[in-house]
């Protein structure tokens, strides 16, 4: 058989806010801290379908689902956000960096979309739990007019495991590597 193809599109306005403090012991040292609250979305937008046949053939010669392009709605929270971070400089050309972020993906339970045809809810079930991203890095100055910059990262997946792993919203650790 050949494969079809769905797309879904949605939009919405939210709004939240951010919140940060930065404290400074020394000219040398500085320490911030940050958070930006959970936003949350009711989104509506479309499904269009392309599909060879378009209908989807139920169990034991059950009619199966018409697939329609339709309207949809779907709720949708992101995450407050927690950063921690830190800067030190040792001399003229060296200082270093460092941040500790948490993402609060524990709300997160399942992404539901709702078709306004009356074909059954698409639900993705989630589960996600929360995550940390941890990261350090360096600045070399060499002269006044020259910083050179490199870091390191390591970013966890919120997936708890392959079952709630989604074609959606791929996801896994991640380590990241950044010069400039």
């Amino acid at each position: 058989g050949e494969d079809g193809y769905a797309k879904m599109e949605g939009d919405d306005w939210g709004y939240g806010f951010n919140f940060g403090v930065l404290f400074e012991p020394s000219e040398q040292t500085r320490f911030g801290l940050s958070f930006r609250s959970e936003i949350s979305h009711e989104l509506e937008g479309d499904v269009k379908f392309d599909y060879p046949n378009a209908t989807i053939e139920g169990a034991a010669g059950s009619p199966g689902l018409m697939l329609v392009d339709s309207d949809i709605e779907a709720e949708m929270d992101l995450p407050a956000i927690v950063e921690l971070s830190a800067y030190h400089q040792f001399n003229s050309e060296w200082a270093v960096l460092a941040s500790v972020l948490w993402t609060n993906w524990d709300q997160l339970e399942e992404i539901r979309v709702r078709f306004d045809s009356g074909a059954a809810d698409s639900v993705t079930s989630m589960e996600w739990h929360h995550l940390f991203r941890i990261a350090v890095g360096a600045i070399y100055t060499p002269i006044p007019e020259l910083d050179l910059r490199v870091g390191i990262s390591y970013d966890e997946s919120p997936v708890p495991d392959a079952q709630h792993r989604s074609v959606r919203v791929p996801d896994d650790d991640r380590i990241w590597v950044s010069f400039g």
